[in-house]
C-alpha cells in the first residue's frame, strides 16, 4: 500500500526538501571544516553525510521504487520507460555515495567535498525530475492509483 506521503505532491516535495536541506546543511559544515583543515572534522562531517543519504534519501528511493513506482506504472504502463529513468537516477545517486566513501578512503578530500555538493546538486533535480513526472507539474497535488481490489485512492 502506498501512502499519502508518497501520492500527495505537497507531502512529497516535504519529504524531498527537508532532506535535502538537512543534506545542504551538513554540506556546509564540510566545506567549513575542509577550509578550516580541520580534517578529522571532515572526515565525521562526510560519514554524518553519508549516513544522512542513506537513511534519508536512498531509504526514501526505496519506498518509491518497491511501492510507489509498481502502483503507478498499474495504472500508466506506457509510462515505464520514464519509471527506468527515475530508478536509474537513484542509482547514480547511490554510485556517487559509494564514489564519496572511496575518495576518503584515498585521502582524496578535495574530490570528496567536491562529489558532496555534485550528489546534493543531482538528488534536487531528480526530485524535480520525478515530481514532475510522477505529479504533472502544477496544479495536481495527488496521485490517482488504483489498489489491487480495484478501488481507485487519493
Amino acid at each position: 500500500m502506498v501512502g499519502p506521503a508518497l501520492t500527495r505532491l505537497s507531502s512529497h516535495r516535504a519529504i524531498h526538501e527537508a532532506a535535502w536541506a538537512e543534506a545542504e546543511q551538513i554540506v556546509a559544515w564540510a566545506r567549513r571544516a575542509y577550509g578550516e583543515q580541520a580534517n578529522d572534522l571532515f572526515a565525521r562531517t562526510v560519514e554524518a553525510f553519508l549516513v544522512h543519504v542513506e537513511t534519508r534519501i536512498f531509504s526514501h528511493a526505496e519506498e518509491e521504487e518497491r511501492g510507489l513506482y509498481p502502483t503507478w506504472l498499474t495504472d500508466h504502463p506506457e509510462k515505464t520507460s520514464t519509471v527506468e529513468e527515475l530508478r536509474h537516477e537513484h542509482d547514480t545517486l547511490r554510485r556517487m555515495a559509494q564514489d564519496i566513501d572511496e575518495l576518503m578512503r584515498l585521502g582524496d578530500r578535495a574530490r570528496a567535498l567536491e562529489a558532496l555538493q555534485t550528489l546534493l546538486e543531482h538528488s534536487a533535480r531528480h526530485s524535480r525530475h520525478e515530481e514532475r513526472w510522477l505529479f504533472g507539474g502544477e496544479g495536481a497535488d495527488e496521485l490517482q492509483l488504483s489498489v489491487p481490489d480495484g478501488r481507485v485512492v487519493p
